[in-house]
């Protein structure tokens, strides 16, 4: 694998582990943001049933004192009555403003509590209200940490992939250089073989001429043009 098809490797593996990363986050952020607002409806409902129950208790209050004001003016009235006779009708009227004021005062009761349970039940609404609050801000700090040290990590990561594209780089450059001088060494050598051939050929040129016959001359002359052949193409003097 050469030093571009690494580096795409490593960027396409951090690309998706930031997709599954930002993925998971934003699970996470919309399941306390929906739950926080289950929380706000509800407290909403709870506020204002409480209200409607605040006005009721309010009326039930007025009612209470209007019949206390009434009962006050029928007492009084039967004390008259008493004076000048017996009023039935008058007794009758009282003793169903008082049942009736019982009654008020139960239905009074019974708001009041039924008030209270609300009241318990808003501020556990409340309760509820800001413990979610506090778990999206904790979620949210949480979330820049964790993007804090995605960051880092991804530098990091940009940092040793650069280093190691350098040190590819470097090191196609000393496989360069040695190639180089091993093709340089290569050519040297080669010449110099072929000088020493030639200097043998030559050499037989010599006797050749000093000592041999035409034929013996005819025959170094066609191995030195068979040497020229071969060092312009290469070519290996063990066919000489």
């Amino acid at each position: 694998m050469d030093s571009s098809s690494l580096i795409n490797c490593e960027m396409e593996n951090q690309g998706q582990k930031r997709r599954y990363e930002d993925n998971q986050e934003i699970s996470i952020y919309d399941y306390y943001s929906d739950s926080a607002q289950i929380e706000t409806l509800e407290f909403q409902r709870l506020k204002e049933e409480n209200e409607a129950f605040r006005k009721e208790n309010q009326m039930l209050k007025d009612s209470e004192w209007k019949l206390k004001e009434s009962l006050k003016c029928y007492e009084l009235m039967a004390d008259r009555s008493c004076c000048s006779g017996t009023n039935l009708e008058k007794d009758e009227q009282i003793e169903n403003l008082k049942k009736e004021m019982e009654e008020l005062k139960s239905a009074f009761w019974k708001s009041l509590a039924e008030q209270i349970r609300m009241k318990k039940d808003l501020e556990e609404s409340e309760e509820t209200r800001k413990d979610a609050e506090r778990a999206i801000l904790m979620l949210h700090e949480q979330l820049a940490k964790e993007r804090a040290r995605s960051a880092s990590l991804e530098q990091e990561l940009e940092e040793e992939i650069e280093d190691l594209v350098e040190k590819l780089e470097k090191s196609d450059e000393a496989l360069k250089e040695v190639n180089k001088k091993m093709k340089e060494l290569e050519d040297s050598s080669y010449r110099f073989k072929n000088r020493q051939v030639k200097r043998k050929l030559f050499k037989e040129m010599d006797d050749a001429l000093e000592f041999g016959d035409d034929e013996e001359e005819e025959e170094v002359k066609k191995k030195i043009k068979i040497m020229d052949i071969l060092f312009e193409n290469r070519g290996s003097d063990d066919e000489l």
